[in-house]
């Protein structure tokens, strides 16, 4: 089962692929294309410090950062979307 940090996770590497364009054809594992593309590390490592840094990394702080003021907007949505279980902050 997902966690709150799978889904921003995802929703964060999400955001790194998506303005890239190197996606195959073929499908995934799980549905969806596959990046083939070269990592943007500069991209990556902002993505990493705006959650807190390396060593203090939290999902809920990123999604704070990328979310701004509708950051509770948009995890009622997942919580809806996934469930409550699915999204709840794990510390």
């Amino acid at each position: 089962m997902f966690r709150f940090s799978r889904i921003a996770a995802f929703v964060a590497a999400g955001l790194i692929l998506a303005g890239s364009g190197a996606f195959a054809q073929s499908a995934a594992r799980y549905g969806g294309s596959v990046y083939t593309g070269a990592p943007d590390l500069p991209l990556t490592l902002s993505m990493v410090m705006a959650g807190g840094g390396p060593s203090n990394f939290h999902t809920t702080t990123l999604v704070g950062v990328l979310a701004g003021k509708n950051a509770d907007a948009e995890v009622a949505k997942l919580t809806k979307q996934y469930g409550a279980e699915n999204v709840k902050a794990d510390r």
